[in-house]
C-alpha cells in the first residue's frame, strides 16, 4: 500500500506540532511557484513552532534565476531573512 502524501503547506498544523515536541523554536513551511522558465515566486511562512503564530512572510519574485549565482543569492537572502525572522520569536 502506499503512503498517502500531502504537501508540508496542507499539513501545516502537523508539520507545527512535530517541530514544537522537537523543541524548535521555529517552522518554516513555503512554496515556491514557478511561472515560466525566468519568473520565480517564492511565498515563505516563518512560524513559531510553539504558539503557531506567523512571524514573517518572506515573498519574494526571482527574475531571470538562470545561474547558480543567482540561486545562491536567492537561498543566501531566504536564509537571512528566515534568521531576522527567529531572532524575532519570543
Amino acid at each position: 500500500m502506499r503512503a498517502h502524501y500531502a504537501h508540508p503547506t496542507a499539513c501545516r498544523q502537523w508539520v507545527l506540532a512535530v517541530a514544537h515536541r522537537l523543541g524548535a523554536d521555529i517552522a518554516v513551511i513555503g512554496q515556491v511557484h514557478t511561472l515560466s522558465d525566468l519568473i520565480t515566486y517564492f511565498d515563505i511562512p516563518v512560524d513559531d513552532a510553539r504558539t503557531g503564530r506567523v512571524l514573517q512572510v518572506i515573498s519574494m519574485r526571482a527574475d531571470g534565476a538562470d545561474s547558480n549565482t543567482l540561486w545562491q543569492y536567492i537561498a543566501q537572502s531566504i536564509a537571512r531573512r528566515v534568521e531576522s525572522a527567529a531572532a524575532r520569536a519570543p
